[in-house]
């Protein structure tokens, strides 16, 4: 009890990738949240750290958004984001992805290319 720990989110083959929403819950009398910090696979400065919901952290749901300012997109894979936490009570605690997407550019690097032309593709998830 006490001790802090952190979870990722990476990402695979990424195409174009400029920005997502994750939707995490958790247990809040097993563990406490901290914080949501860059992860590295888009780049900074045009990339800071995710803006987080936390209207309903007492429930053990929080909401990360992160968003590339850049009219390209970002490929390949990489993580997207750390999640730190404390651990307030011995036991098993999960995260779970409760929804998400991400945002790729449009017709990238076709002739329709718009710099805000992308569209939210939603996440999948077991």
């Amino acid at each position: 009890m006490g001790s802090t720990f952190n979870i990722g989110v990476d990402i695979s083959n990424a195409v174009f990738i400029n920005g997502y929403q994750f939707d995490f819950a958790f247990d809040p009398l097993l563990m406490e949240f901290i914080s949501v910090s860059d992860g590295g696979f888009l780049p900074f400065p045009l990339f800071a750290d995710p803006l987080v919901d936390l209207s309903d952290i007492a429930n053990g749901n929080l909401l990360a958004i992160g968003n590339y300012m850049a009219d390209t997109g970002v490929s390949g894979s990489g993580r997207l984001v750390n999640r730190s936490f404390k651990a307030l009570a011995a036991g098993t605690a999960s995260i779970t992805a409760t929804g998400g997407l991400y945002t790729v550019l449009d017709d990238w690097p076709g002739p329709n290319h718009c710099p805000a032309g992308h569209f939210p593709r939603h996440l999948g998830h077991n």
